[in-house]
């Protein structure tokens, strides 16, 4: 396959898109029902499509944001790339979760990454480096057009599986990680500070339009 040639350059500029727009519907897709699925909350069709609508455009506008601060990042010696991944981890899942907009899911997963730099980048790489091992080696092996959209498809469903996880993962440490607010709030309640968090707020359901 040559990207040089018109009608292989339109597919590549085409299987792209499609799989960036594959890409964003799964990502919210899956993270609003493996929440749900996690609380044991009933959801129907309509409430997941309702919950794809209402988080794409804000999904978009953060994962583009968020590709453009990891780039930049990259290109000073790649280790600020690395810190923007970790710090912002997060703001899918306070998107599509607890509905925040996208300067306040930028803003609380950093400052729910704080001071859990660590801990936070080992369980990112556990789940993502071997999917990306996978995707790697299928990818080197795709040389036509046909093999690249099939090899598209499958490695687009591998990735499933760290997102998943890390909204597994997500879920897990919102019972202990607490922001600045919420740790307030819980030593005001109870007169005293580190007494344990309040219970997690119940995921809000999704009501389709009538």
């Amino acid at each position: 396959m040559d990207p040089q040639r018109p009608e292989d350059f339109g597919y590549v500029i085409l299987s792209s898109m499609i799989a960036s727009l594959f890409t964003f519907v799964a990502v919210i897709g899956l993270t609003w029902l493996t929440a749900n699925d996690v609380r044991e909350n009933r959801f129907t069709i309509a409430q997941l499509l309702v919950a794809v609508g209402r988080c794409f455009p804000p999904m978009f506008i953060a994962t583009v944001g968020w590709f453009i601060l990891f780039f930049i990042g990259l290109l000073f010696l790649f280790v600020p790339g690395i810190i923007v991944m970790v710090w912002y981890a997060f703001f899918p899942a306070f998107i599509v979760i607890e509905r925040k907009d996208v300067l306040t899911a930028f803003s609380d997963s950093y400052r729910l990454v704080k001071g859990r730099f660590f801990h936070v980048l080992g369980m990112s790489l556990a789940v993502t480096l071997p999917a990306f091992a996978i995707v790697m080696l299928m990818q080197l092996g795709a040389t036509t057009p046909l093999s690249m959209f099939i090899v598209l498809v499958v490695t687009s469903t591998i990735m499933f599986y760290p997102q998943v996880m890390f909204t597994v993962f997500f879920l897990n440490v919102r019972i202990i990680w607490k922001l600045p607010e919420e740790r307030e709030g819980v030593a005001s309640e109870t007169g005293q500070a580190g007494s344990g968090p309040p219970p997690l707020e119940p995921f809000p359901s999704e009501s389709p339009s009538p």
